[in-house]
């Protein structure tokens, strides 16, 4: 007899396996439609080097992205997918590590630039940031999501996407 909550959720059946050894969040590269792929350790690096302006400019893109309820409703679709596709306790330990180190990266990239923490535009920067490398540790299975978010990051992007 099956417990009641694997009835709920349809089993095992929807487990992914991801490989747990020798494998870090820098290395996965999840391919894209268009045949390139966004590499978090690229990304990463391009957040290091973020400017104040860049930051800001960053902030007030996010932020008009989310004018109307329906694009807050397809937000939080993209990220609750996301969430969905990071099932095994060692993806989403990787995902919580890359989430971590890129809001780190952009508010360490602010502080080089000078400015006082907290601030709002760095922290709305460094939090999508981190749900941007969450989607991108998630592999290929979350891409459309990743892009839904990454409109008003395309300037960042521009650096990561390199030819698969």
């Amino acid at each position: 007899m099956r417990p009641a909550w694997r009835e709920r959720i349809g089993g095992l059946g929807r487990m992914r396996h991801f490989p747990a050894r020798g494998v870090s969040a820098l290395q996965f590269a999840p391919a894209r439609a268009d045949g390139r792929t966004v590499e978090l350790g690229t990304f990463t690096g391009t957040l290091r080097q973020l400017s104040v302006t860049e930051i800001r400019a960053l902030a007030r893109d996010l932020r008009s992205e989310a004018r109307t309820a329906e694009d807050e409703i397809v937000a939080m679709r993209a990220m609750l997918a996301i969430d969905d596709h990071l099932r095994g306790v060692v993806i989403r330990n990787r995902a919580a590590f890359a989430a971590r180190d890129a809001a780190a990266l952009v508010q360490a990239a602010a502080l080089a630039d000078g400015v006082d923490l907290p601030d709002d535009d760095v922290t709305c920067v460094a939090r999508a940031a981190s749900v941007i490398a969450r989607g991108i540790v998630a592999g290929a299975a979350a891409d459309l999501d990743v892009l839904a978010l990454a409109q008003p990051w395309s300037r960042v992007f521009a650096g990561a996407l390199v030819a698969a």
